[in-house]
This record gives structure tokens, C-alpha cells and sequence, in this order.
């Protein structure tokens, strides 16, 4: 079977004579200090050469290459190494010693599930906080003088509906921006990448705080008009939520998605499993609703009390986020398997 000779050293070094007769390889002393670099092959005719040479010879053993390697203030050593690579041997030519690895490939991401995990449950938090601090910042206007008594003065239902429904655009912008902010910035620093987390991060920010705005500000009016807070029917409420959760989770699966995947298919993975994990919330939330807080309106854009208005914030968050790393984990198994 043929195998190949090869014989490296730097330039401006001498190499290292290599004899190959019928009885195998000689590594003389008298080989090793030839001045004339020349590879001896045992039969007519030598390869005389500098560098690098390549020589075919026939052996009935095996196939295999030798390799003799001259170095600056190192022992000159000859390796063998077969066609069939032993266990955990390092080729010789090229092999970079873990210590040698660069950064950047020695970097190892953390598990997207993990991350979503713990950014879910902090953002969630966070959005939850500042819900409630804005969550009245719009007050229904009095109509009438009230310095002639209560009876003079009055709201309308008018200036309750549009007091509501700012405080409720208001409540989910900063819910869509929040989450977005800070899943973008988690993904960067789970893929270990301090430029992606910020690139990631202020699409998340634009983008969450954008989509919650926009879609709150077209879907809160028709929601708080024709609800019925007496009815028992879940489907409308949940339509509408749907509507309002949706965009943002599909903002989280975009931030996340850029900060932890940057390839095309890994964001867009990640927007889809946002999205249906927002879905996903839409439905526990009202069935948690109607079982567990029956009398906290939860039917309405924003729940009455604050153990319902934190369940949200929770739901969405949490679930929103593992479904974008479940999607994320999903398409880097499907191409492993390919």
C-alpha cells in the first residue's frame, strides 16, 4: 500500500534526514546531521529537496506517513501517525493545543432554557414593578366645579374609558420594551458576546416598546367597549389578549433571538416560539382567571387586583421566553441530526 514521506522544517533550519530501507526506518545519527538534506529511500534514485517533500512508496504493511519536524531550541522528534487517527490524538501538522485556542472558540454558550429561564423571571418581575407604578398615571378627568359639592361634580364614563385605556397602552409598551431590553441583553451574554447583547438589546427595547404601544393603542378601545364583565364567555377576552401578548412575545423571540442565535433561521425560530408561547399564556391566564380570580376582572386589559396583574406579567414573560429558547433548542438539534 503507498504511503507518503514528509519532511517540514523552517526555513533557514536544517531538516532532518530520513533513510527508509527494506528494513524499515533509520534515524541514525550519521542521517539525522546530513548537511545535505537529502531523503534516502532505499531504492535507485533519491528526492533531493528543501521544505517540504512529498515522496510515494510502497509498503506491504500499511499505509502511513512520516513526518520529521525541525525546531528552534527544540529536540528534533519524528512522529508516525496512520491513516486511522488514534483517540484523542492531535494531528501533527496544525493541532493547536487547548491552551493555544482562541477566545472566541474557547467560549462556551450557557443552555438557551437556562437563560430564558432566569430572564423571564427577572423581566417579568421588572415589568410587573413598573406596571404598578404607572398603572394610574392617567386620571379620569371631573367634569362639573367640585368646590360646590360632590353633587356638582362627576365623571363620566367617557373620561373613565379614555383614562383606562392610556393607562393601558402606557402599561404595555413598558411591558413589551422591558422584556424585550432585557432577553435581548441575556441572549448576548448566554452566546458570550457583550456586542450582541447590546445590538440585541435596543431592538428589543425599540421593537418590544414599539409593538406593545402600537397594538395596545388598536385593540384596548374595542376591548373595553363591548366586554361584558358579567358574561362567562372566555373566548372574546381571550381573542384580545391574544392580540395584545402576541406581538410582544414575538418582540422577545426577536431580541432573544439576535442576542443568543444571530443566524436568520435561529431569529426566526425564536420569533415563532415567542409568539406561540405567548399564546400559550394567553390561555393559562384565562383559565387561572375565571378558576383563581374570578372577581379581579381579568377579562379586561388590566386585572383589578395586583396577584392577578403580577400572574400576567409572570405568564407572559416566563412562557414567552422558554418557548423562544424551545424553538432555538429545536433547530440546532434538527441541523446536529442532519
Amino acid at each position: 500500500m503507498p504511503f507518503e514521506v514528509r519532511v517540514l522544517r523552517d526555513i533557514g533550519l536544517g531538516a532532518d534526514s530520513v533513510g527508509i530501507g527494506e528494513k524499515g526506518l533509520d534515524l541514525s545519527e550519521e542521517k539525522r546531521n546530513n548537511p545535505d538534506n537529502d531523503v534516502h529511500m532505499g531504492m535507485p534514485g533519491s528526492h533531493r529537496g528543501k521544505g517540504t517533500s512529498l515522496i510515494p512508496f510502497t509498503s506491504a504493511d500499511s499505509k502511513f506517513r512520516v513526518a520529521c519536524v525541525a525546531r528552534t531550541r527544540m529536540p528534533r522528534r519524528v512522529s508516525m501517525t496512520s491513516n486511522v487517527p488514534e483517540p484523542n490524538a492531535p494531528s501533527v501538522a496544525g493541532s493547536v493545543e487547548p491552551s493555544q485556542e482562541p477566545a472566541s472558540v474557547a467560549r462556551r454558550k450557557v443552555p438557551a432554557l437556562l437563560v430564558a429561564l432566569i430572564a423571564g423571571i427577572v423581566a417579568s418581575g421588572l415589568t410587573w414593578v413598573a406596571g404598578e407604578a404607572f398603572r394610574n398615571r392617567f386620571q379620569a378627568e371631573v367634569e362639573g366645579d367640585p368646590s360646590r359639592g360632590p353633587t356638582a361634580s362627576q365623571v363620566s364614563a367617557e373620561a373613565v374609558y379614555m383614562a383606562e385605556m392610556k393607562n393601558g397602552v402606557l402599561v404595555y409598551g413598558l411591558q413589551g420594551g422591558l422584556l424585550g431590553l432585557l432577553l435581548g441583553l441575556a441572549g448576548g451574554f448566554g452566546r458570550g458576546s457583550a456586542r450582541a447583547a447590546v445590538v440585541a438589546g435596543v431592538v428589543g427595547l425599540v421593537g418590544g416598546g414599539a409593538l406593545g404601544t402600537l397594538v395596545s393603542w388598536g385593540l384596548i378601545p374595542p376591548l373595553l367597549r363591548n366586554i361584558n364583565p358579567l358574561s362567562d364567555d372566555l373566548l372574546q377576552p381571550m381573542l384580545a389578549h391574544a392580540g395584545l401578548w402576541s406581538p410582544i412575545g414575538a418582540a422577545v423571540g426577536l431580541a432573544f433571538g439576535l442576542g443568543y442565535g444571530g443566524e436568520r433561521n435561529r431569529v426566526l425560530s425564536a420569533i415563532a416560539g415567542g409568539f406561540l408561547g405567548a399564546l400559550l399564556a394567553v390561555v393559562i391566564y384565562e383559565v387561572l382567571g375565571a378558576v383563581v380570580f374570578p372577581l379581579d376582572r381579568t377579562t379586561r386589559p388590566i386585572a383589578a387586583s395586583s396577584v392577578a396583574r403580577l400572574v400576567a406579567h409572570a405568564l407572559l414573560g416566563v412562557v414567552a421566553s422558554l418557548g423562544t429558547a424551545f424553538f432555538l433548542g429545536s433547530i440546532s438539534v434538527t441541523r446536529a441530526r442532519r
